[in-house]
């Protein structure tokens, strides 16, 4: 009946640049869509395939419309850049996408101080019209 995370862990083509194994990152951004998935932030989640002209992107969706694909994006704690620093750059990224990509924003990696800061940030964007935010 449903989709799993080892369904979407890593099923990118290698010519993309990926290495066609799951690691660390696409464990965590299969565990991300699928709990937008859950929460109904997405629909029918599943990995691109480049070779059929579909976009790098994380992941294909049957969203709401505009969206027909999510990109995940999800802080780490902050040793090099702080919360501040990675969420204006992860909102910068995330303007840039086309009208039909919804930014999928997963706090999950942060203390509830470091999820306040990040949503400082958040809240403070001027538009977040493709953006989603899963733990905060």
């Amino acid at each position: 009946c449903c989709v799993k995370a080892g369904d979407l862990k890593n099923t990118w083509n290698p010519d993309t640049g990926e290495t066609g194994v799951a690691d660390a990152d696409s464990i965590s951004e299969a565990d991300t869509i699928l709990d937008a998935e859950k929460k109904g932030v997405v629909k029918n989640a599943r990995r691109p395939n480049v070779k059929a002209n579909e976009p790098n992107l994380d992941f294909i969706i049957d969203g709401l419309p505009p969206y027909k694909y999510a990109d995940v994006k999800t802080q780490i704690k902050p040793v090099y850049n702080s919360i501040t620093e990675q969420m204006q750059k992860i909102i910068t990224k995330i303007r840039v996408y086309e009208k039909d990509v919804l930014g999928i924003i997963d706090l999950k990696n942060l203390n509830a101080l470091e999820q306040i800061e990040a949503m400082k940030v958040i809240d403070g964007a001027t538009d977040l019209t493709n953006i989603a935010v899963l733990n905060k």
